[in-house]
Protein backbone atom coordinates (compact mmCIF):
# COMPACT_ATOMS: atom_id res chain seq x y z
CA UNK A 1 0.00 0.00 0.00
CA UNK A 2 2.71 2.56 0.90
CA UNK A 3 4.42 1.56 -2.95
CA UNK A 4 1.25 2.24 -4.44
CA UNK A 5 0.84 5.23 -2.73
CA UNK A 6 4.40 6.59 -3.16
CA UNK A 7 4.78 5.66 -6.57
CA UNK A 8 0.96 6.01 -7.90
CA UNK A 9 -1.68 4.26 -7.23
CA UNK A 10 -2.38 4.19 -11.13
CA UNK A 11 0.73 3.35 -12.05
CA UNK A 12 0.89 0.44 -9.08
CA UNK A 13 -2.14 -0.75 -11.11
CA UNK A 14 -1.19 -0.75 -14.42
CA UNK A 15 2.01 -2.90 -13.35
CA UNK A 16 -0.14 -5.24 -11.77
CA UNK A 17 -2.29 -5.60 -14.65
CA UNK A 18 1.18 -6.04 -17.21
CA UNK A 19 2.30 -8.51 -14.59
CA UNK A 20 -1.19 -10.50 -14.18
CA UNK A 21 -2.28 -9.62 -17.60
CA UNK A 22 0.06 -11.11 -20.18
CA UNK A 23 -2.58 -10.73 -22.67
CA UNK A 24 -2.68 -6.96 -22.54
CA UNK A 25 -0.45 -6.48 -25.34
CA UNK A 26 1.78 -8.58 -27.23
CA UNK A 27 5.20 -8.13 -26.35
CA UNK A 28 8.61 -9.97 -26.90
CA UNK A 29 8.63 -12.53 -24.16
CA UNK A 30 12.75 -12.23 -24.21
CA UNK A 31 12.69 -8.86 -23.18
CA UNK A 32 9.17 -9.17 -20.95
CA UNK A 33 10.65 -12.03 -19.06
CA UNK A 34 13.98 -10.02 -18.63
CA UNK A 35 12.26 -7.26 -17.04
CA UNK A 36 9.96 -9.29 -15.06
CA UNK A 37 12.91 -10.86 -13.66
CA UNK A 38 14.03 -7.58 -12.71
CA UNK A 39 11.52 -6.42 -10.72
CA UNK A 40 9.62 -9.75 -9.25
CA UNK A 41 12.27 -11.31 -7.25
CA UNK A 42 12.77 -8.29 -4.96
CA UNK A 43 9.30 -6.66 -5.01
CA UNK A 44 8.51 -10.68 -3.70
CA UNK A 45 11.26 -10.46 -1.07
CA UNK A 46 9.84 -7.38 0.39
CA UNK A 47 6.19 -8.43 0.40
CA UNK A 48 7.01 -11.36 2.33
CA UNK A 49 9.35 -9.31 5.11
CA UNK A 50 6.04 -6.79 4.80
CA UNK A 51 4.59 -9.52 6.72
CA UNK A 52 7.22 -10.06 9.41
CA UNK A 53 7.99 -6.53 10.42
CA UNK A 54 6.60 -3.20 9.06
CA UNK A 55 8.88 -1.97 6.07
CA UNK A 56 9.53 1.12 4.24
CA UNK A 57 8.02 2.20 0.81
CA UNK A 58 11.37 3.02 -0.84
CA UNK A 59 12.89 -0.41 0.26
CA UNK A 60 11.70 -2.04 -2.89
CA UNK A 61 12.63 1.07 -5.38
CA UNK A 62 15.42 -0.93 -6.99
CA UNK A 63 12.64 -3.34 -8.26
CA UNK A 64 11.14 -0.77 -10.04
CA UNK A 65 13.77 0.29 -12.61
CA UNK A 66 12.69 -2.68 -14.57
CA UNK A 67 9.22 -2.88 -13.57
CA UNK A 68 8.13 0.51 -14.76
CA UNK A 69 10.16 0.11 -18.08
CA UNK A 70 7.50 -2.95 -18.08
CA UNK A 71 4.51 -0.57 -17.44
CA UNK A 72 5.78 1.48 -20.36
CA UNK A 73 6.43 -1.21 -22.86
CA UNK A 74 3.06 -3.08 -22.02
CA UNK A 75 0.97 0.30 -21.82
CA UNK A 76 2.27 1.44 -25.02
CA UNK A 77 1.25 -1.55 -26.92
CA UNK A 78 -1.74 -1.82 -25.31
CA UNK A 79 -3.23 1.67 -26.37
CA UNK A 80 -2.47 0.83 -30.19
CA UNK A 81 -5.43 -1.88 -30.16
CA UNK A 82 -7.28 -0.19 -27.07
CA UNK A 83 -7.05 3.71 -27.76
CA UNK A 84 -9.85 3.88 -25.16
CA UNK A 85 -7.25 3.27 -22.14
CA UNK A 86 -5.26 6.76 -23.06
CA UNK A 87 -7.63 8.76 -20.58
CA UNK A 88 -6.30 5.82 -17.58
CA UNK A 89 -2.72 6.23 -19.12
CA UNK A 90 -2.53 10.02 -18.88
CA UNK A 91 -4.40 10.17 -15.41
CA UNK A 92 -1.24 7.83 -14.12
CA UNK A 93 1.15 9.74 -15.36
CA UNK A 94 -0.37 13.35 -14.28
CA UNK A 95 -1.13 11.55 -10.41
CA UNK A 96 2.72 10.71 -10.32
CA UNK A 97 3.34 14.23 -11.32
CA UNK A 98 1.50 15.76 -8.84
CA UNK A 99 2.09 13.09 -6.16
CA UNK A 100 6.06 13.44 -7.13
CA UNK A 101 5.49 17.78 -6.63
CA UNK A 102 3.85 16.92 -3.00
CA UNK A 103 6.23 14.25 -1.66
CA UNK A 104 9.41 16.56 -2.88
CA UNK A 105 7.95 19.93 -0.79
CA UNK A 106 5.32 19.77 2.20
CA UNK A 107 5.86 22.66 4.05
CA UNK A 108 3.18 24.10 2.14
CA UNK A 109 0.94 22.18 3.49
CA UNK A 110 1.37 23.04 7.27
CA UNK A 111 1.34 19.58 8.89
CA UNK A 112 1.02 19.31 12.39
CA UNK A 113 4.37 18.48 14.17
CA UNK A 114 5.28 14.66 13.63
CA UNK A 115 2.75 14.03 11.17
CA UNK A 116 4.62 15.75 8.02
CA UNK A 117 6.85 12.98 6.67
CA UNK A 118 9.56 15.06 5.63
CA UNK A 119 10.25 16.51 9.25
CA UNK A 120 12.48 13.45 9.48
CA UNK A 121 15.18 15.10 7.49
CA UNK A 122 14.93 18.64 8.41
CA UNK A 123 15.93 21.10 11.00
CA UNK A 124 19.33 18.57 11.09
CA UNK A 125 21.76 21.84 10.09
CA UNK A 126 19.69 23.26 13.31
CA UNK A 127 20.34 19.99 15.41
CA UNK A 128 23.88 19.58 14.13
CA UNK A 129 24.88 23.27 15.97
CA UNK A 130 23.08 22.29 18.75
CA UNK A 131 24.83 19.49 19.35
CA UNK A 132 28.00 20.70 18.46
CA UNK A 133 27.95 23.83 20.82
CA UNK A 134 27.32 20.87 23.57
CA UNK A 135 30.17 19.00 22.89
CA UNK A 136 32.65 22.19 22.95
CA UNK A 137 30.40 22.68 26.86
CA UNK A 138 31.22 19.03 27.93
CA UNK A 139 34.09 18.32 25.87
CA UNK A 140 32.38 15.48 24.91
CA UNK A 141 34.85 13.91 22.37
CA UNK A 142 32.30 12.17 19.89
CA UNK A 143 27.99 11.38 19.36
CA UNK A 144 26.51 8.21 19.90
CA UNK A 145 22.31 8.33 18.27
CA UNK A 146 19.76 5.65 18.94
CA UNK A 147 18.73 5.97 15.19
CA UNK A 148 20.99 5.08 12.24
CA UNK A 149 19.08 8.35 10.46
CA UNK A 150 20.33 10.98 13.17
CA UNK A 151 23.78 9.55 13.46
CA UNK A 152 24.00 9.39 9.74
CA UNK A 153 22.55 13.24 9.70
CA UNK A 154 24.96 14.28 12.32
CA UNK A 155 28.16 12.90 10.64
CA UNK A 156 27.08 14.82 7.73
CA UNK A 157 26.30 18.64 9.50
CA UNK A 158 28.59 18.46 12.56
CA UNK A 159 31.69 20.41 11.90
CA UNK A 160 34.91 17.94 9.83
CA UNK A 161 32.28 15.23 9.70
CA UNK A 162 33.20 13.28 12.19
CA UNK A 163 32.01 9.45 12.42
CA UNK A 164 29.12 9.16 14.83
CA UNK A 165 28.34 5.92 15.99
CA UNK A 166 25.23 3.62 17.54
CA UNK A 167 24.71 1.52 20.81
CA UNK A 168 27.24 -1.79 20.15
CA UNK A 169 24.09 -3.56 21.16
CA UNK A 170 21.82 -2.22 18.10
CA UNK A 171 21.09 -4.88 15.29
CA UNK A 172 22.86 -4.85 12.03
CA UNK A 173 20.19 -3.79 10.02
CA UNK A 174 22.85 -0.37 8.52
CA UNK A 175 26.31 0.01 7.60
CA UNK A 176 26.98 2.64 10.75
CA UNK A 177 26.38 -0.72 13.54
CA UNK A 178 28.71 -2.86 10.99
CA UNK A 179 31.47 0.05 11.05
CA UNK A 180 34.35 0.18 13.70
CA UNK A 181 32.47 1.06 17.25
CA UNK A 182 33.36 3.97 19.34
CA UNK A 183 34.56 0.98 21.95
CA UNK A 184 37.69 0.98 19.51
CA UNK A 185 37.69 3.91 18.02
CA UNK A 186 37.36 6.07 21.36
CA UNK A 187 38.08 3.68 24.20
CA UNK A 188 38.21 6.46 26.73
CA UNK A 189 36.58 9.53 25.80
CA UNK A 190 33.28 11.10 26.83
CA UNK A 191 30.70 11.49 24.28
CA UNK A 192 26.97 12.84 24.14
CA UNK A 193 23.81 10.34 23.61
CA UNK A 194 21.08 12.18 22.02
CA UNK A 195 17.72 10.12 21.49
CA UNK A 196 14.43 10.84 20.64
CA UNK A 197 12.90 7.92 23.21
CA UNK A 198 14.29 9.48 26.37
CA UNK A 199 15.57 6.26 27.06
CA UNK A 200 19.59 4.77 27.52
CA UNK A 201 20.41 1.35 26.05
CA UNK A 202 22.20 -1.19 28.18
CA UNK A 203 24.98 -1.55 26.35
CA UNK A 204 25.60 2.03 26.60
CA UNK A 205 25.13 2.80 30.26
CA UNK A 206 28.04 -0.35 30.36
CA UNK A 207 30.04 1.39 28.56
CA UNK A 208 30.25 4.63 30.95
CA UNK A 209 30.78 4.95 34.67
CA UNK A 210 28.00 8.10 34.95
CA UNK A 211 25.29 9.29 32.47
CA UNK A 212 23.76 12.74 33.30
CA UNK A 213 20.73 13.74 31.36
CA UNK A 214 21.82 17.52 30.09
CA UNK A 215 18.30 18.25 28.59
CA UNK A 216 15.81 18.33 25.64
CA UNK A 217 16.78 19.83 22.32
CA UNK A 218 14.13 20.83 19.54
CA UNK A 219 14.64 21.63 16.38
CA UNK A 220 13.20 23.86 13.70
CA UNK A 221 13.58 24.69 10.22
CA UNK A 222 11.86 27.81 8.56
CA UNK A 223 10.20 29.02 11.97
CA UNK A 224 8.58 25.47 12.53
CA UNK A 225 9.84 22.79 15.09
CA UNK A 226 10.16 19.97 13.48
CA UNK A 227 11.94 17.70 16.07
CA UNK A 228 12.24 17.17 19.34
CA UNK A 229 15.33 15.17 21.56
CA UNK A 230 16.91 14.02 24.41
CA UNK A 231 20.18 14.79 25.40
CA UNK A 232 23.15 12.88 27.88
CA UNK A 233 26.45 13.31 28.65
CA UNK A 234 28.39 10.23 28.65
CA UNK A 235 31.21 10.18 31.02
CA UNK A 236 33.99 7.66 31.53
CA UNK A 237 36.38 6.76 34.47
CA UNK A 238 40.06 5.87 33.85
CA UNK A 239 39.02 2.47 34.47
CA UNK A 240 36.58 2.36 31.83
CA UNK A 241 39.86 2.67 29.52
CA UNK A 242 41.24 -1.05 31.00
CA UNK A 243 37.35 -2.63 31.24
CA UNK A 244 36.63 -1.58 27.15
CA UNK A 245 40.07 -3.36 26.34
CA UNK A 246 38.96 -6.44 27.60
CA UNK A 247 35.67 -6.53 25.67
Amino acid sequence: AQQAGVISPLLFFGLTIALCWPRLARTAKFETGYLISLFLPLFLLYLFLSFQKASQANWAAAAYVGGLILVAAKWTEALRTRPHLRWLAFAGVGLALLETGILHETSWLHLPELLDPLDRARGSRDLAAQIDELQRKTGARFVIANKYMTAALLSFYLPDQPDTFMPVSSPPFNQIVLWPTYRTKHPADNAIFITDSNRVPTSVTEDFSGIEPIGEIRTSEAGRSVGRFDVFFCRRSPSDDARNSCK
